[in-house]
């Protein structure tokens, strides 16, 4: 048997109805992170794609969230002075074509 494709990874465009600059949130949260951090997340969420879901385990890196957020994911990591930073992830398979869907609400917490 093949191994399975990778997913595709897409970030969360804000429609011009909603938002006229059309932010993409993940990119502009990844961007705010130290490099350190943005290189922890981004390899987490490439290592999802590529195994793909429903194949990797995550290791506390990649966790399904519960109650309300059922469906969302959550890739953790620390940054400097022990700082949690979260991104928040969806995954979708429309159809035949697979994503890997990120940014819904990313935000960091103060420990």
């Amino acid at each position: 048997m093949a191994p399975p494709k990778p997913w595709s990874i897409h970030f969360f465009q804000r429609h011009p109805s909603d938002d006229p600059v059309q932010a993409v949130p993940a990119l502009d949260f990844l961007d705010a992170c130290p490099a350190s951090v943005r290189a922890k997340l981004l390899a987490v969420v490439k290592a999802v794609a590529d195994a793909p879901p429903p194949q990797f385990s995550g290791g506390g890196k990649w966790e399904a969230m519960h109650d309300d957020m059922t469906g969302i994911y959550e890739v953790r990591t620390d940054g400097p002075k022990r700082r949690h930073y979260r991104l928040f992830c969806l995954l979708e398979q429309p159809g035949t074509d697979v994503g890997l869907c990120q940014g819904r609400n990313p935000r960091s917490v103060e420990p």
